[in-house]
């Protein structure tokens, strides 16, 4: 029997003779000596972490946390009484907080906090997420009205607001805050500036703390189209008491409940401190002028959150 030729042509066997040489080198690699290098070997560098924050000076836990010793210390304690966060097996609370707070607080990326903390990219997600969730329930019972609040002394004691905004609670305004969505969901979320967000609503009592927050609607959305979804929201409603009401700006609807300033006469602040007459000329413009030295509390409100939290200022573009 003639002999019969393993392979037909030349690329046949320039293919084999490649297999062959794919499967020495793999087994050859195989055989060489290696270590594998942990790359956070460090496991209780997080918990010293917390433990000299917590020791040392009191400057340390505001620059990292963004928040003093005895607030951060109470903060844990809530959230672990509550049963909302606890211990894990190799991460305590304490410290499960702290991850969350230098996140948010100095807009730390992923790799950062792993290097500063020894942890891996999963944990650090793991318990940001843990940690926001569990804030988000405890939200419900802070950020409220206070019942029985008294008239605010900024009022009371100063002839240009009392008696005229005796029964007013506080302000609204809406904020834009950076969000990351989807590609298909870009184009609802761009507002005018071109930056994708979400429009936040939120009410602030003159004391500049939050009485009610509506997150996440789209940055397209107008101010009223939020409001009148805060006003009709299943199980977060907006509710004004009666006899009272907030000062909101030109974007809002003048309703019961709502105090808007007069259209088509000057209203903000830096439209009385630019060339031309300083003081108000008219009614209009005096109700408007005081009207926006007290809903101005909102902006400063928000101007402290997102100064104690630059996250909130972290812009995503369309590219």
């Amino acid at each position: 029997m003639d002999d019969i030729d393993m392979f037909y042509d030349d690329e046949e066997l320039e293919c084999y003779l490649i297999r062959i040489g794919f499967v020495f080198i793999f087994f050859w690699l195989r055989q060489l000596p290696h270590t594998r290098r942990i790359v956070h070997p460090f496991r209780d560098v997080g918990s010293s972490f917390v433990q000299l924050m917590l020791e040392g000076h009191p400057r340390n836990c505001m620059d990292l946390l963004r928040m003093d010793r005895h607030t951060y210390m109470t903060l844990c304690t809530t959230l672990r009484t509550r049963n909302l966060l606890e211990d894990a097996r190799e991460i305590s609370l304490e410290e499960q907080v702290a991850i969350f707070l230098l996140t948010i607080g100095r807009n730390g990326h992923n790799r950062a906090t792993q290097n500063t903390l020894q942890h891996s990219g999963q944990t650090i997600s793991k318990y940001v997420s843990l940690v926001l969730r569990a804030l988000c329930i405890l939200g419900r019972d802070f950020i409220r009205r206070r019942p029985n609040i008294e008239l605010p002394s900024s009022i009371r004691r100063s002839e240009r607001f009392f008696p005229y905004f005796q029964d007013c609670l506080g302000a609204i305004d809406g904020t834009h805050v950076p969000a990351w969505v989807t590609t298909s969901d870009q184009a609802r979320f761009c507002n005018r500036k071109g930056v994708i967000s979400q429009n936040v609503m939120a009410i602030v009592g003159f004391d500049t703390r939050f009485q009610y927050v509506l997150a996440g609607w789209e940055g397209s959305a107008t101010d009223s189209r939020v409001l009148y979804n805060a006003l009709d929201h299943p199980t977060d409603s907006f509710v004004v008491p009666e006899g009272k009401y907030y000062l909101a700006d030109g974007g809002y609807p003048n309703i019961v409940g709502l105090l808007t300033p007069y259209r088509g006469h000057r209203y903000h602040m830096s439209e009385f401190s630019a060339p031309g007459p300083r003081t108000p000329r008219t009614q209009e413009e005096l109700f408007n002028h005081r009207h926006s030295s007290l809903q101005n509390v909102v902006e400063r409100t928000f101007g402290m959150l997102k100064g104690r939290f630059p996250i909130l200022k972290c812009k995503f573009t369309i590219h």
